[in-house]
């Protein structure tokens, strides 16, 4: 009897320590440099076993449309909404619960998600609508399948829709000895934009905003009625001209077909399954659509090859080094994503996956991991400013000068409303300043590194970093 109490007493303390069976940790790693952890927020969604939230103890919530009242509800723009954004001071030995289809992890820095629950399910930001209340707030996620003992661990940070900010997923199992991380390392967000600034032509320059970049079939520019609506019909017309003169050969998944544009508006397929494929449009492209018919099986490599300009050789299709270098007609937001990713590896379009190109980390076994840990890149700015008179104004959403007697001046398009200081020689703290005339008085501080945070009557907001002597 003895003996079975102990083994009794083992199991629950090891429940109680570990956790459920089938459940594993998630751990939160804190990077940004300017953002304590009560100021970063997770809003863990769920469409299995019911459509809901995961709270801070792991455990699946249903939404609830009453909840928009509910205490701690958070209010934007005279607006209530429902609190299940969780800080990430408040994830502590937080476990993903025994789910059994897929989820999200919406990441926010800055400022919880508010978004509109009813008891039927929860709409996502749009990031579209320049209403819509998480418009100028910073957020990303990370998406995942899990089902104890069903539904092997897959996960991966997508940029199918748009790059929020830079972090680093890792996934470890030890009965496999997986051990992987998928993301950006190393780069901090004023570090991304500025390169998304810097390399992309005029067609992508518009998908940039003040606090994340869309991908192109995000981006109104590409749509319908959009400047660059027909961007890829010149290099659409160049490949249709090129196949109704030399039919191509395509192995994919284990098939083979042959194409060859016989008609005006469509390719003619023939090999493992027949039939035809509809001429793309660039929406089409960017959306993994050829038109309202074709062979599903084709439209994977075609997609691929064209987001990635190597569509007129297919010895290129399964060549990453030939990548984006083919053609000017390709996708730079996808090429860039490439080149700053963990392995070269991103889901910067919905084919991204073909040839292993993506972010995506799967395991071979339904068992729990030993951990996922999220690490969120650096918001720290990319300059300096001393305290001295007259200099010239950085680039930036607000830029900042410093003028005489230690006084700040913000240039912004748009009335400073609030100017925060965050942190000073990196220890956190939340003290407002006086804003008058778009400018704020540092000459009550010490000497030292701050950060500042400036919001305007827009909304908008960014950190800027401010050193005095």
């Amino acid at each position: 009897m003895k003996k079975c109490l102990s083994l009794s007493l083992i199991a629950l303390f090891s429940t109680a320590l570990f956790g459920q069976t089938g459940t594993w940790p998630i751990k939160f790693h804190n990077g940004t440099k300017i953002y304590a952890d009560s100021e970063i927020y997770v809003w863990f969604m769920v469409n299995a076993p019911a459509n809901g939230h995961i709270d801070k103890n792991g455990v699946v919530q249903p939404y609830k449309t009453a909840d928009v009242n509910a205490a701690g509800h958070y209010t934007r723009n005279g607006i209530n909404y429902a609190p299940y954004a969780v800080r990430l001071s408040d994830m502590v030995n937080f476990r993903c619960p025994t789910i059994t289809g897929g989820g999200r992890i919406y990441m926010s820095v800055g400022a919880p998600l508010c978004l509109n629950v009813t008891d039927n399910g929860c709409a996502l930001p749009d990031p579209l609508n320049p209403n819509d209340p998480n418009h100028n707030i910073y957020y990303d996620w990370f998406e995942l399948t899990y089902g104890y003992n069903g539904t092997p661990f897959g996960g991966n940070s997508t940029q199918v829709d748009l790059f929020g900010f830079p972090y680093v997923a890792t996934v470890y199992q030890s009965s496999s000895h997986f051990l992987d991380s998928c993301g950006y390392s190393g780069i901090s967000m004023p570090q991304v934009m500025k390169l998304f600034k810097d390399s992309m032509s005029a067609p992508f320059q518009a998908s940039i905003q003040p606090t994340r970049v869309l991908a192109p079939s995000m981006s109104s520019q590409f749509a319908p009625g959009g400047a660059y609506a027909n961007y890829f019909q010149p290099y659409i017309d160049s490949l249709w001209a090129l196949w109704s003169a030399s039919p191509f050969t395509i192995k994919y998944g284990g098939g083979t077909w042959t194409l060859s544009a016989k008609s005006t508006d469509t390719l003619t397929v023939t090999g493992t399954n027949s039939g035809l494929l509809g001429k793309p449009t660039t929406q089409g492209i960017w959306g993994n659509g050829f038109g309202p018919i074709g062979i599903i099986n084709m439209v994977a490599p075609l997609s691929s090859a064209m987001c990635r300009g190597v569509a007129r050789d297919t010895s290129w299709y399964n060549n990453p080094s030939t990548y984006y270098k083919k053609s000017t007609y390709k996708s730079e937001y996808a090429e860039l994503l490439h080149k700053i990713a963990i392995h070269n590896k991103a889901y910067g379009f919905g084919y991204d996956d073909n040839n292993n190109q993506s972010s995506v980390l799967i395991l071979g076994n339904s068992q729990p991991l030993d951990s996922l840990v999220i690490n969120f890149g650096s918001f720290e700015p990319l300059s300096t400013i001393a305290v001295v008179p007259e200099q010239k104004p950085r680039a930036s959403l607000h830029a900042i000068r410093m003028g005489t007697d230690n006084i700040v001046v913000v240039q912004s398009a748009s009335p400073i409303e609030k100017v925060t200081l965050v942190s000073l020689n990196g220890k956190s703290m939340h003290r407002s300043l006086r804003v008058d005339n778009n400018a704020f008085s540092i000459a009550g501080l010490s000497a030292g590194t701050y950060y500042v945070r400036i919001t305007d009557r827009r909304g908008f907001t960014t950190t800027q970093k401010v050193y005095k002597e």
